[in-house]
């Protein structure tokens, strides 16, 4: 219901009848991974065409379809459905989303171990990896949620207009679930579909072939190139590449970053292995200094910086 909601805000935003929203959920569905330590996580692209003529309770009918059938591929990253669409002339050639929904239902969570209480903190992210997001979590409190924006694109008095939309047409179908999408979303708004609009429609970002020419040349980018290579097993990478578009993950990412610091004795912030090139990741060795020896358990930081992935 909260996702259907959440689609219906953005066509009326946005009127746009075709939209792609994507949902995080778990990536630990094999054995071999069982013993794994890390944060083993996905999105699945939910496609969702909205009929205008459409009641919200078939509405929500449809979407919980369109939700169990994607849960059937939950084994397939994005970032390499990703690369292979981007290697291939099939596919959009761009996002895979244009929007992302999460919701977790936290009522059923231990709380206690063997007489060992815990609690939990709340940890809120620095930013934002897409344009525009709603959460939701359920627990025996209630239902709490919110929305992350690029303020790039949208400023807080327009945040602000999608957060009063939404809670309005959760009010309208608790009132009638059988209105019409056209009777829930009405008139358009020309002053706020101005900007929200413009961001919620736009085609996803373009994803960005790798050059073919962009060989490493540097000491340092042919030893992270080989050592790249060797990880995600690949005949070669380019300049432009980044680690995570590759098919990498975090657990990889923190062995390369363990292998570099024994190859070249530097230590780089762990963050670019995340958002930058193989060129510039390169380029931040070469400048840095070299790095002081590690202090006992310093390798715990390595996974905090890298849990989120390019899907923080």
């Amino acid at each position: 219901v909260a996702l259907s909601l959440y689609v219906v805000m953005l066509h009326g935003f946005a009127r746009q009848r075709h939209l792609v929203i994507g949902t995080p959920v778990r990536g630990r569905n094999s054995v071999e991974l069982e013993s794994i330590m890390g944060f083993f996580n996905t999105l699945l692209p939910l496609p969702v065409t909205i009929d205008p003529g459409e009641t919200f309770d078939a509405l929500v009918s449809r979407v919980k379809v369109i939700v169990v059938d994607s849960l059937k591929y939950p084994d397939v990253p994005l970032e390499q459905l990703a690369q292979e669409l981007a290697s291939t002339n099939e596919g959009p050639g761009g996002a895979l989303y244009q929007a992302l929904f999460s919701f977790q239902d936290a009522r059923q969570r231990t709380i206690n171990w063997g007489g060992l209480a815990h609690q939990n903190i709340l940890i809120f992210q620095r930013g934002t990896t897409e344009d525009l997001g709603m959460w939701f979590v359920e627990s025996g409190d209630g239902l709490h949620g919110g929305l992350t924006y690029n303020t790039d694109l949208f400023t807080s008095e327009t945040a602000q207009k999608l957060r009063e939309r939404y809670l309005s047409l959760a009010s309208a179908v608790v009132a009638s679930p059988v209105a019409t999408i056209t009777q829930l979303v009405g008139p358009a708004d020309e002053a706020a579909l101005t900007r929200a609009g413009e961001a919620i429609a736009k085609p996803a970002r373009p994803i960005a072939k790798p050059a073919t020419d962009a060989q490493p040349s540097t000491e340092t980018e042919k030893i992270l190139a080989e050592l790249w290579c060797q990880q995600l097993k690949l005949p070669h990478v380019n300049t432009t590449d980044n680690f995570f578009d590759l098919g990498g993950h975090s657990l990889l990412a923190m062995q390369s970053i363990l292998a570099m610091e024994q190859k070249t004795g530097k230590r780089v912030d762990r963050s670019r292995f995340i958002f930058e090139t193989l060129a510039q990741i390169a380029k931040s060795y070469d400048d840095a200094k070299p790095a002081p020896p590690r202090k006992p358990g310093g390798l715990r930081g390595l996974f905090s910086g890298l849990l989120g992935g390019k899907k923080s």
